[in-house]
């Protein structure tokens, strides 16, 4: 099975810092929120081959990633950042569909 198929199975996908306050929350929540949509901009960057905006929303997730603790996204927004800097296109969807089943085991 690929990396992302043995994922999808994977523990569920935490911070590893507490959020206690409603404003800690919100600012969780507004991170997922818009981590659905970069990954949608990924994905239609991809289909115009424009691989400079690939590399501008991985850099995105791995920054909010660490800065929120959700470092389960970190190494494979860097690896996918290295392929679109290297216009490697037949590794791009494989790594997406990582960010996307790691996306789908997110838990509060």
């Amino acid at each position: 099975a690929s990396g992302a198929a043995r994922q999808s199975a994977g523990a569920p996908v935490r911070s590893r810092l507490k959020f206690d306050s409603p404003e800690s929350r919100e600012r969780v929540e507004q991170f997922i929120i818009r981590l659905s949509s970069r990954l949608t901009e990924i994905h239609t960057a991809f289909e115009k081959e424009s691989f400079p905006e690939i590399v501008k929303v991985c850099q995105w997730i791995s920054r909010y990633s660490r800065v929120l603790g959700y470092d389960d996204f970190i190494q494979p927004a860097k690896e996918l950042s290295g392929m679109a800097a290297d216009e490697a296109a037949n590794e791009i969807p494989e790594k997406l569909d990582e960010l996307r089943l790691l996306f789908a085991r997110i838990e509060d």
